[in-house]
Parts: structure tokens; sequence; C-alpha cells
């Protein structure tokens, strides 16, 4: 049994079939086959339990900690204000700039000039543990503060609260709340 031999007899079954039959069959068989994809579940997709991307980035969740201690620390010592929790929102993850080496390479062709570039990434060894040199560090930027403290109920501690976040973290007020820590 040949090549030949299936391919002619798949043109006689077809032959004997009708085409708007052929069609709908088809037509009916791709259906199923897109429901079947749906109801199977896809290891890709992402579900609502699953953390964010944010919460993938240990140096980012790091960052936004020391933040939260650095600032509870100072406003906790600020005249009336008592204890005080802080939760800060941040957009995006920590983003790391690595040096380059920039290689250049001229060609002179029939009067032509020609340049090439190609770079790449500097390696330090140290100790034989090669590590990719960082230039520069790009943290995320604070989003929101909320602030709740033992003297939040008093406005005139309200705005120092407010002044002070906005002036060490360099966000606008509005972006500030402050309300009163409850006594549990």
């Amino acid at each position: 049994m040949g090549y030949i031999d299936i391919q002619n007899r798949i043109k006689a079954a077809l032959s004997k079939l009708d085409r708007k039959k052929l069609i709908v069959f088809i037509g009916i068989a791709g259906m199923l086959l897109i429901l079947l994809s749906e109801l199977i579940p896809d290891s890709k997709k992402e579900t609502g339990n699953q953390p964010s991307q944010q919460d993938d980035d240990p140096d980012s969740e790091i960052y936004k900690q020391q933040l939260e201690d650095e600032l509870g620390t100072i406003l906790s010592r600020i005249d009336g204000i008592g204890d005080v929790s802080i939760m800060i929102t941040l957009d995006g993850t920590t983003e790391y700039v690595y040096a380059e080496e920039l290689d250049t390479t001229t060609d002179s062709n029939d009067g032509k000039k020609r340049e090439s570039y190609r770079s790449s990434i500097v390696i330090t060894e140290n100790g034989g543990d090669k590590k990719a040199l960082i230039k520069k560090i790009i943290r995320p930027q604070v989003t929101g503060v909320l602030v709740a403290c033992t003297g939040g109920d008093d406005i005139k501690i309200r705005e120092q609260v407010i002044g002070a976040v906005s002036a060490v973290l360099g966000i606008p007020a509005g972006r500030v709340y402050v309300s009163k820590l409850s006594q549990e």
C-alpha cells in the first residue's frame, strides 16, 4: 500500500461525500477543538491568587521595607505623633543598568565608509566569582503612602506628617494619607 494508493482512496472517499456536509463537519470539529482548549487548564494563564510582579522582585520588597522602617523611625520621633504604622506602594521594580564596552570598527571600500558597532557587558571577577558590573540601580517610584499614627486625628499632626513624608520621598501631598492608629 503506497502513498499513491492512499491518496487515491482519500480522493474516492471525498468524491462520495457531499462538499456541504464536509464543510459542516470540519466546522463542527474546529469548534469542538476550541471548546476543549478552553476547558483544559493552561499553566501560563495568571490567576487572581498569584503574586504580582512586584512581589516577585525581592530587591523592590527590601527597598520598600527599608523605606517604611526609616520613615517610621523618624516620624515616631516627632512630638505628638506617637506610635506609627506605615504602608508604601511602589510602581515598577528595581532596574539595573550594566556597564557596557563599545567596540567600533571602520571599513573603507570604494570611497564609502562603513562603521559597525558591537557592545558587550563588562564582567568583573572577584575570587573566581564573575559578575556583571552595575553602572546604576534605578529604584521603583513611590506612588503612595499610608501613615497610621496615634496623633493622626489632630489636624496639626496630620499636616506635619504629610509635609515630612512629601519632603522625604519627593511625592505630592495628595499621595499621602494620614489616619489615627487604633488602640487595640
